[in-house]
């Protein structure tokens, strides 16, 4: 995958607002974060109100943006 500066926006919040979990609650939250932001985006506004295009690149980049603060890796961008 490409990492265009939508699939970056994509990383960088989910990513930073997996950071914001307090600590010991990290796991659900990011979990939270990944299924909200993916489900919202994808499908109520891309799929549903036809806003964008549906993308599994960016369900990947909004992944990893969770699963690298998860781990408590530095941000990629």
């Amino acid at each position: 995958m490409e990492w265009k500066s939508d699939k970056i926006a994509h990383y960088k919040y989910c990513y930073e607002h997996t950071k914001k979990a307090l600590k010991g609650t990290t796991l659900g939250w990011s979990l939270c974060v990944f299924t909200g932001v993916s489900f919202y985006k994808e499908i109520i506004h891309d799929l549903i109100f036809q806003k964008g295009t549906c993308d599994k690149g960016d369900v990947y980049a909004n992944w990893c943006g969770c699963m690298d603060a998860l781990k408590g890796k530095e941000s990629r961008f």
